[in-house]
């Protein structure tokens, strides 16, 4: 690669870093690919019962976490934005490890 004007020489490939998004990145959480995250809010939806959000809570309160195997998660009912999205998040208390139900 011609080192002045960075253009690929007659036959060398082009890199593919130069193609890439600016805050691109392969194995870090970027502005880019974190988007989906804030789709979750706290609370269970309005069709999911009180007894049904007490007894996932107790059940998945003693869970194992995947990672350290400790008996130490918190967990919170979550809603997503789109109808019907109801979920449990984990989060271990040790290893701060997150895990959905």
């Amino acid at each position: 690669m011609d080192k002045i004007t960075t253009k690929p020489r007659r036959g060398e490939a082009a890199s593919v870093k130069a193609y890439r998004p600016s805050g691109y990145s392969e194995g870090r959480p970027t502005h880019l690919n974190l988007h989906w995250l804030d789709d979750w809010q706290d609370g269970a939806p309005p069709h999911v019962s009180e007894a049904t959000v007490a007894f996932d809570l107790q059940l998945y309160g003693h869970a194992r976490c995947g990672r350290c195997h400790h008996r130490t998660l918190s967990v919170k009912a979550q809603h997503g934005r789109c109808v019907g999205s109801y979920r449990v998040l984990g989060t271990c208390r040790t290893c701060k490890h997150e895990e959905t139900f």
